[in-house]
């Protein structure tokens, strides 16, 4: 919501201030003299009491009348006051009709008088009700209704025949602080429950709207719409032709008095002291600065806005620039907005309005995703999809101006790339991992937790290698892809370093024997289940603001890059006869990845009856990567039997999998023996075993010492 100080941009070069007097100039003078403006002007005149209604005709002269003064002058836009209406008494409300004549409301005992002035002043007429009543909305210059507040039974008038006086609508009821009129509809407020009722010309039913707390003032269109002002609640309520409302919340405090111009809301504020206007989308600009107590507020179809200020026995009139000729054709033109530089953005992008003024009111529409304005002026598009384009038009408007709009086009950012990583594979001091989809091109950073940690990336072949963690410690580690033009993408995995290698205590028997403890072998030490260490997210985002290290072409100092040496192992390749016949891919023993080719993709393509679509891999459940032509796609398979789920999406948007089994081939060297294990080595012959066999040798030493010397005894 934008609240914005337009007086200060005002020329007040014609603030005027006049007692009231006979005096002044004549229109055709008023209206050479309004030629020369080239900006809006405020004039401000004081008319020698407190006025409270006030209404302006089509050459933007204002009428006001206080229940303190028979007297109704005359107020023109350059601040003329001229006596003009006089009455017998003091009148309670006036109004006028779309030609121009106004209507003035006396009230006196049991008897009301309607008075029609014509545009010179003189009485046209008087019409008499036998009843009380001090509320009056002229509809059309056929049509009026009065009403008491407080009470029921209002009264119309037939204008336009004869001034028939008519009882009416004794359902109306509780009709209380208001009643005002249009040239399509009665409004009421029940005074009970502050409902806002509205009855529907030519003499529709009563219709309860909106509750209203402290409903102060109430206008309505002649397309049929209800501006009603809510005091209490500091809410504008906008009831449409069929009667239903929408609520604008108010900024500014104590909202009073409304009118209404081509759908924009002009409303009072009695204790800012200004006029403020509200589109149809709620958007509130401030128009100009009026006197103390502004409790009534009129608007030409010119744009000339005239208040009365009761407080300051004053009367506000705000020309605007249009009034020079009287059409909106002679409006002076915005200045077009111009923009700066397109910033394309994640799924958007925006660009600067460089003359942005507040004072102004901008909107902005897109031929894709949402557009919208922030405070300072800068445009911004949301909701594209990756590499989307999308033109936004922006719309400058301002009261007593002609628009104006520019459009920009604008893209959002490619879509990121987001690693895909192989197995990890711990080591003494940290893990290895692959990044399956690595591409130079991309710059790569990581983030890891925790940070004392260092990480290394080969540039060549896309192997990430963590250090510095201790035994068993985990580390998880954030690896984002950056290029310009690109979304960032960031891919997260977690491993740990190997376990250290246990050496059991010696026992007592050890330490009699006097035997040095077996060493545990290499191969003895405990293998981790990296499967389940393992843990992929893949998003696109920003590189959040942790620790991070540049890796790859610029290697973090002290942290070498690590070389893979070649393994042994063969890549598989996913033949046509799997997928048409789900007949098992049977690898060879020790081989841990599988591609699908060209090949491979067009006869999954072909599988689901399709020649063009998108597919995935997930193998043995993981994760889901993309699968591509051009490029055959490499798939982990681990060591042991699986199975890869490919899913194919055809361009209809029609899913299938086709789930392909994997067999490892046995391994039959060796004339059919068992192939040994990795934990083979745990088999080897148990310490005690040798204790045992050691003290057994020593009991038949010692008894065959204690023969000998039996032997030798007997001799």
């Amino acid at each position: 919501m934008r609240s914005t100080s337009l007086i200060k941009r005002i020329a007040l070069a014609a603030l005027v201030v006049t007692a009231a007097s006979c005096g002044g100039s004549d229109d055709s003078n008023s209206r050479q003299r309004n030629s020369a403006i080239a900006e809006p002007t405020i004039t401000r005149a004081v008319v020698g009491f407190a006025p409270e209604k006030i209404v302006i005709d089509a050459d933007g002269n204002a009428y006001v009348m206080s229940t303190q003064s028979t007297k109704i002058p005359k107020i023109t836009p350059n601040g003329d006051v001229l006596p003009w209406g006089d009455l017998d008494i003091d009148p309670v409300d006036i109004d006028i009709d779309e030609n121009g004549n106004v209507y003035a409301l006396t009230t006196s005992d049991d008897t009301t008088v309607l008075t029609k002035f014509r545009k010179d002043g003189l009485v046209d007429y008087t019409l008499i009700a036998p009843t009380k009543l001090d509320r009056l909305a002229v509809a059309s210059s056929q049509f009026a209704v009065a009403a008491l507040r407080g009470a029921n039974a209002p009264v119309s008038f037939d204008l336009a025949n004869g001034g028939t006086v008519t009882m009416i609508w004794d359902e109306f009821g509780d009709v209380g602080k208001d009643l005002v009129g249009g040239s399509a509809a009665i409004v009421g407020v029940r005074r009970d429950q502050n409902d806002v009722m509205v009855r529907r010309l030519p003499m529709g039913g009563m219709q309860r709207v909106q509750t209203c707390p402290g409903m102060t003032d109430a206008t309505v269109t002649s397309s049929g719409k209800v501006h009603v002002v809510c005091n209490q609640s500091q809410l504008l309520v906008v009831i449409d032709d069929k009667d239903e409302p929408v609520t604008f919340p108010l900024a500014f405090g104590l909202p009073y008095a409304v009118d209404v111009l081509n759908d924009i809301s002009y409303v009072t504020s009695v204790t800012a002291e200004k006029v403020f206007t509200i589109d149809a989308q709620g958007v509130t600009q401030e128009l100009f600065a009026t006197d103390k107590d502004p409790l009534d507020i009129a608007v030409n179809a010119s744009g000339v806005v005239a208040v009365a200020n009761s407080g300051s026995e004053t009367v506000t009139i705000y020309t605007p620039a249009s009034s020079a000729g009287g059409t909106f054709e002679q409006m002076p033109a915005l200045s077009a907005p111009e923009f700066g530089d397109v910033t394309a953005s994640a799924y958007g992008f925006s660009t600067p309005i460089m003359n942005y003024d507040n004072n102004q009111m901008y909107m902005a529409t897109a031929t894709a995703g949402i557009a919208s304005i922030d405070s300072t002026g800068v445009v911004v598009v949301t909701g594209l999809s990756p590499d989307e384009t999308a033109a936004v038009t922006v719309t400058v408007e301002r009261p007593g101006y002609s628009s104006a709009e520019s459009t920009r086009a604008g893209s959002s950012l490619k879509a990121a790339l987001t690693y895909v990583f192989g197995e990890v594979t711990p080591t003494v001091d940290g893990f290895t991992v692959p990044i399956l989809n690595y591409s130079p091109v991309w710059e790569t950073k990581v983030g890891l937790n925790p940070d004392t940690a260092n990480a290394a990336l080969d540039p060549d072949t896309g192997l990430l290698t963590i250090t510095d963690l201790s035994a068993g410690q985990e580390a998880t580690v954030d690896v984002y892809s950056i290029r310009r033009g690109y979304m960032n993408g960031v891919s997260t995995v977690t491993g740990r370093a190997a376990e250290a290698t246990q050496t059991p205590e010696p026992t007592e028997d050890d330490q009699q024997t006097g035997e040095p403890l077996e060493e545990v072998s290499g191969n003895e030490v405990p293998q981790t289940d990296t499967s389940s260490n393992t843990t992929l997210n893949t998003t696109a985002t920003t590189v959040s603001d942790m620790t991070t290290s540049t890796i790859g072409a610029e290697q973090t100092q002290g942290v070498p890059a690590v070389t893979i040496a070649a393994n042994n192992t063969t890549v598989a390749a996913v033949p046509a006869a799997a997928i048409q016949d789900s007949v098992p891919v049977v690898v060879a023993t020790g081989t841990k990845e599988i591609a699908c080719d060209d090949a491979c993709v067009d006869a999954l393509l072909a599988y689901v009856g399709s020649n063009s679509g998108t597919v995935t891999a997930s193998v043995g459940g993981g994760a889901a990567v993309p699968v591509a032509k051009g490029k055959p796609t490499v798939l982990a398979t681990g060591d042991e039997d699986t199975s890869i789920a490919f899913t194919v999406t055809a361009d209809d948007g029609t899913e299938s999998v086709v789930n392909v089994p994997v067999v490892q081939a046995k391994d039959t060297a060796g004339a059919g023996a068992p192939a040994e294990t990795a934990d083979s080595g745990s088999r080897s012959t148990p310490w005690i075993l040798w204790v045992i066999i050691v003290l057994v040798v020593l009991l038949i030493l010692l008894v065959l010492l204690r023969r000998k010397k039996s032997n030798s005894a007997a001799n």
